[in-house]
């Protein structure tokens, strides 16, 4: 019996870790895919479509791991919501991983690197994903609702950063129509960073739901991290 409950525990650990993988993959990703849109290096762009491929393989071990676990086991209760929501997190992530991957194609589509203040925003935006992911990917780890809640909180500050950003740059379009392209791709980048931020409060959300079994939580008010 203590063989059987301790295979039980190493198959839900190794659910875990995979899913701790493909956030670090990601974290890894989108600070490569800021890296390209600093140098518009292909060979940068190309490291995120390797490690795209290895978070795709993950997604599928993942899928693997909860089917066997779900028709081996027999999971209930916290077991059961992990099992459920590490397909649904597993999902998330390469969607992520994918939208990373897209940010860096982009560098090598701009006719030129971001102007230098155009760039400092978007880094900062960067800044507040890489921090959310890795915020999540511990709240993953340790069931902690404060850090899940902490993320939460922190997609409108996202959505703030992507308004103001694309109101300037919709400006300077106006104002320099001949870059239109350029700004055209700044902002589509701006957006994928936003939507990083989406995801990650996605993730929030499962966490919740595997901690508490509830599927919401209230955000707090007025917190930023």
């Amino acid at each position: 019996m203590q063989h059987t409950v301790s295979s039980y525990d190493g198959e839900l650990k190794a659910l875990n870790q995979s899913i701790l993988d493909m956030c670090a993959k990601v974290i890894k990703q989108v600070e490569i895919a800021v890296k390209a849109l600093q140098t518009r290096d292909q060979k940068l762009v190309d490291k995120t479509d390797r490690i795209d491929k290895e978070i795709n393989q993950l997604e599928r071990e993942v899928e693997d791991q909860a089917t066997i676990v779900l028709a081996l086991r027999n999971p209930m209760a916290v077991d059961l919501r992990f099992v459920t929501a590490s397909l649904k997190m597993s999902t998330v992530l390469e969607r992520m991983g994918d939208i990373a991957k897209k940010i860096a194609g982009r560098a090598m589509e701009m006719e030129s690197v971001p102007e230098a203040e155009l760039m400092k925003k978007l880094e900062v935006m960067a800044k507040v994903v890489l921090e959310m992911i890795g915020t999540v990917r511990e709240s993953i780890d340790t069931r902690d609702l404060d850090k899940a809640k902490a993320v939460w909180a922190r997609d409108d500050e996202m959505d703030s950063l992507y308004e103001h950003f694309f109101r300037e740059v919709q400006e300077r379009m106006i104002a320099n129509p001949k870059e239109a392209k350029n700004y055209t791709h700044i902002i589509f980048a701006a957006k994928n960073f936003e939507r990083m931020g989406d995801y990650a409060t996605n993730l929030a959300k499962s966490v919740n739901y595997i901690a508490s079994g509830t599927r919401s939580f209230r955000k707090p008010a007025g917190k930023a991290s």
